[in-house]
């Protein structure tokens, strides 16, 4: 999630990564970055690879994705922050608003359950 968001908003922070083969987020600055790379290992690390087009793309479904996954936790609050960030590009998709409209549902319900556990006095 945080490669796709990089390559969307930062791709010139993406470098490739001879060992392992794939893009990695680099630091902004390897000079200030505690433990930086070594002058001979930062130019191993300099892109050699274009990066493709459709990465430079902004993606809502990765973060969609992991909202869903806050929602099936449990995790209300959290899921409605991850849903708005997709729903601003996508305002017109029913399922963006569904799943904010669940989320919103489970937030209330776990309010009143809450308040339910209160000793009264």
């Amino acid at each position: 999630m945080g490669l796709a968001d990089a390559a969307a908003l930062r791709p010139e922070s993406l470098v490739w990564s001879v060992q392992t083969k794939r893009f990695n987020v680099g630091p902004d600055d390897p000079e200030e970055e505690e433990g930086a790379p070594s002058s001979e290992r930062r130019k191993s690390m300099k892109r050699k690879m274009p990066l493709p087009d459709v990465a430079k793309e902004y993606n809502p479904v990765i973060v969609a994705f992991y909202a869903q996954v806050l929602l099936a936790a449990g995790s209300f609050q959290s899921t409605l922050y991850y849903f708005l960030l997709p729903f601003d590009h996508c305002e017109e998709d029913p399922m963006i608003s569904l799943c904010i409209t669940v989320a919103l549902l489970g937030c209330a319900a776990q309010r009143q359950s809450r308040g339910c556990q209160r000793p009264k006095f």
